[in-house]
């Protein structure tokens, strides 16, 4: 069905998705963000579902009584700590990662230094796979922190879709995002697994995609990835092949505890071809720890001149 995940690509539309099973019978009450970019534009609303048919096929969706509410954006303030508990009450808390991320693609940050959002008691996981896209107003003074909350221990585990959803946590043309495992952001002690399961679609605890804009500036330090789908391809954090001319670069994995899960995995890190011309400079890969993998530890096969690879122990 399309779309398929937050990551889908309509071609000529801007995609709203909201990740959600309603097996209800009878009407509910659902609500959906749109981003802030099309404030002040003429567009189209176009709705489409899929049925997963667990509860049969009949009867079908329908859709009733749709309104539209406007209203000014409420944006994270950097400097301030927003945990993601369970409880959805934007712009307090927020239930999921998903649902922060939906937010602030529509209400985006403000302010100097970090938004940090901390995985708290109560966060039960995600619904599917999780895709970071372009945030309104991060920048090289106002980045945004997913961390485990100070004495929390975090687990992120994703059952792996089909292509090309074969991931927990895609980077996907965020800037100046950073995935921090240690509780509160200190303590040098990786507090956060972030696995990706399944014996076929299990493939990458965390991918770097670019479809939409630049992946660039990112940290992704002191955590568990893991991922156990079976076969030589693909890599536990792996850097895609890109979508010209957007680019890869200035990108930090550090620190983290990187093997395979159930089964073995081809590769731990890969970085991936790149079309003729693409340069994806700056990016580092230092103080990991790399386990269990049926091929390289790191294979690099793009073009990633300046990449620096030093101290991992593999």
């Amino acid at each position: 069905g399309v779309p398929a995940s937050n990551s889908t690509v309509l071609t000529g539309a801007t995609l709203a998705y909201l990740q959600s099973t309603f097996p209800q019978a009878t009407y509910g009450l659902q609500t959906v963000n749109l981003p802030s970019s099309l404030a002040g534009t003429t567009f189209r609303l176009i709705f489409t579902w899929q049925n997963d048919a667990s509860g049969g096929t009949n009867p079908p969706v329908s859709i009733d009584n749709i309104s539209l509410v406007s209203s000014l954006p409420v944006p994270l303030i950097g400097g301030n700590i927003y945990p993601i508990n369970g409880t959805e009450a934007p712009p307090t808390s927020f239930a999921s990662m998903t649902s922060a991320l939906s937010y602030m693609g529509g209400d985006g940050v403000t302010g100097t230094g970090q938004v940090f959002l901390e995985l708290s008691t109560g966060y039960a996981g995600e619904t599917g796979p999780v895709s970071i896209g372009p945030i309104p107003g991060t920048s090289a003074t106002l980045g945004v922190t997913f961390r485990p909350a100070s004495g929390y221990t975090a687990s992120t585990s994703i059952a792996g879709l089909a292509s090309p959803n074969q991931f927990a946590i895609a980077l996907n043309g965020c800037q100046y995002v950073t995935l921090d495992g240690q509780s509160g952001g200190t303590g040098g002690t990786r507090n956060w697994t972030i696995s990706c399961t399944g014996s076929t679609n299990g493939q990458s605890a965390i991918r770097f995609l670019n479809t939409p804009g630049s992946t660039s500036n990112n940290i992704i330090r002191y955590c568990n990835l893991t991922a156990e789908a079976t076969g030589t391809t693909s890599a536990i954090v792996a850097m895609t092949v890109g979508t010209s001319p957007n680019l890869y670069q200035n990108n930090i994995i550090e620190y983290n505890l990187i093997e395979s899960g159930a089964t073995v995995r081809g590769y731990a890190i890969s970085f991936g071809y790149s079309a003729a011309g693409q340069l994806h400079t700056g990016n580092i890969v230092r103080f990991n720890q790399i386990r269990r993998f049926n091929d390289n530890g790191i294979r690099i096969t793009g073009t990633v001149p300046g990449l620096e690879v030093y101290n991992n122990d593999i």
